[in-house]
């Protein structure tokens, strides 16, 4: 999928899908749960692999 495709999925999504972070946490960006749905939609992977994949990504995201 090309990034103009992935941020025309995000831009019609985005009225709906919109969340609020709250006192106890800070809601997962819409673009990380569509790359989330996407991947599960395309490998039909477990729920817990992807997610724990996502937060290894992320984990080392921030350290960089």
């Amino acid at each position: 999928m090309t990034p103009t495709i992935f941020e025309g999925l995000l831009q019609r999504i985005a009225q709906v899908g919109h969340k609020q972070d709250t006192t106890f946490r800070k809601c997962i960006p819409l673009g990380a749960r569509l790359a989330m749905s996407l991947h599960y939609f395309a490998t039909g992977d477990s729920l817990q692999s992807i997610a724990f994949g996502f937060r290894k990504m992320f984990f080392l995201l921030k350290e960089s």
